[in-house]
């Protein structure tokens, strides 16, 4: 198991350059022992960690970590942000109510905090969320956070399900990078503090993982049973804190089955523990 202090060493050993902030610029160790954990579940990925110092990048599977794919609902942590920040939504008390239709999961219906529809990931709540920000204020915020391609489309609703948005596994370790670093505040401290406090999270005796699942797998209401068992992509993006840091991570896999959606929490928390985090 690599603990902390062989994570310093590996990053000593890399022979770094001053950072840049490209993403084809950022030194890159590839993790062996990382990959042979996607080759024992079977399944095609990459994984992505974020040392403090913004230097490096440790992981598996560079050339697919630079790949961009439709966030899905990893894109709630930023939607999360733009509404407590916008003041869309007013508190972390703030009751979303439930429309009284079919939802997709029966975790959905019911009234819910935001940090209750996080937890179950429930897309009603945050297309409404999104609908009440607004595409302008949508797009500036998005672009700020220099999210992915940054690249909203015309419908504030849609675009984190079904596209234009994309972002590849290192872009979303650098925007939590640069979110949780506040060096170049979007966002308040209060903000900040609001999501640290809704996002779902797990403790170990190492650390503390917050994290956010996704898949592109299904992209509406429209043909909702026939859509769910399509392939897409899972995701798993978050950040990890021990007694003295804080990293960043991204995973992703090809969903072949629903299935393998268990994998993507599973596959990022032995990552983390084979690194001597969690």
């Amino acid at each position: 198991m690599i603990r902390l202090s062989k994570l310093h060493n590996l990053l000593l050993a890399c022979g770094l350059t001053l950072l840049n902030t490209m993403v084809q610029a950022q030194p890159w160790q590839e993790v062996p022992a990382v990959g042979k954990l996607f080759d024992q579940a079977g399944v095609s990925g990459s994984f992505v960690l974020s040392h403090p110092d913004r230097q490096t990048l440790y992981g598996y599977n560079h050339k697919r970590a630079k790949q961009r794919f439709i966030p899905a609902s990893t894109f709630k942590i930023l939607n999360s942000l733009i509404g407590f920040e916008t003041g869309v939504i007013s508190s972390e008390q703030q009751i979303f109510h439930y429309n009284g239709k079919p939802q997709y999961l029966k975790s959905w219906e019911k009234d819910m905090t935001i940090g209750e529809a996080i937890a179950v990931s429930n897309l009603t709540v945050y297309q409404e969320i999104a609908r009440r920000i607004g595409l302008q204020r949508m797009r500036k915020f998005v672009q700020q956070s220099h999210y992915g391609n940054g690249d909203i489309g015309t419908q504030v609703d849609r675009f984190w399900l079904q596209g234009p948005l994309k972002i590849s596994a290192i872009e979303q370790t650098q925007f939590l990078d640069a979110l949780l670093s506040t060096k170049k505040p979007v966002f308040s401290a209060q903000t900040l503090q609001h999501l640290h406090n809704i996002m779902p999270s797990q403790q170990s005796s190492k650390g503390k993982l917050f994290f956010k699942t996704g898949w592109t797998g299904w992209t509406g209401w429209t043909g909702w049973a026939s859509h769910r068992r399509q392939a897409g992509t899972g995701w798993l993006v978050g950040w990890v804190e021990t007694t003295d840091q804080r990293y960043t991570f991204a995973l992703n896999i090809d969903i072949r089955q629903e299935s393998d959606l268990k994998l993507r929490l599973q596959l990022a928390t032995k990552a983390l523990q084979y690194l001597g985090l969690f």
